[in-house]
């Protein structure tokens, strides 16, 4: 009992063709990893919008309008001062990691560059506080009360 040629044919191009998209995806799943393992990665890098625009946008949500308006008007006043803070943070954090990782160690160094970046978190922090601080006075009971329950997730 033997095949005829035509279903051979057609047996043999579907294989082909099986094959041939299989081989495409592996190497489209292998680009993939491969990009996703070069991609640089800067943990405490500022998006397009900042981190502190998510948490007040997070925040604001909570609140009744006109106190989310409040706040919202606190941030946008000190905005450019808390992304210059945060940058200056991300960037003592890239000496941080730099310290940790020349050889030869130094411990001394990697001490002062963890002291630069305490004091760059502890800067963003305070900036951040008077950014509540500005809103908070202004606020009904009801938004005070909401933003004293408040929990952001990070």
């Amino acid at each position: 009992m033997s095949v005829p040629s035509g279903l051979a044919e057609r047996g043999t191009r579907s294989r082909r063709s099986a094959l041939s998209l299989s081989i495409l995806l592996n190497l489209f799943l292998l680009a993939f990893l491969l990009a996703q393992h070069l991609r640089p990665i800067h943990p405490h890098a500022p998006d397009e919008h900042g981190e502190f625009a998510r948490v007040i946008g997070e925040m604001s949500a909570a609140l009744p309008p006109e106190d989310a308006d409040r706040l919202r008007a606190a941030f946008t006043a000190r905005a450019p001062e808390l992304e210059a803070a945060h940058r200056a943070f991300a960037t003592a954090m890239v000496d941080v990691r730099a310290r940790i990782a020349e050889t030869p160690f130094d411990p001394a160094r990697l001490r002062a560059a963890m002291e630069m970046a305490g004091q760059r978190r502890q800067a963003m922090g305070q900036l951040f506080a008077s950014v509540i601080l500005a809103a908070v006075p202004a606020m009904t009971p009801a938004g005070r009360l909401a933003l004293s329950r408040m929990h952001v997730h990070r």
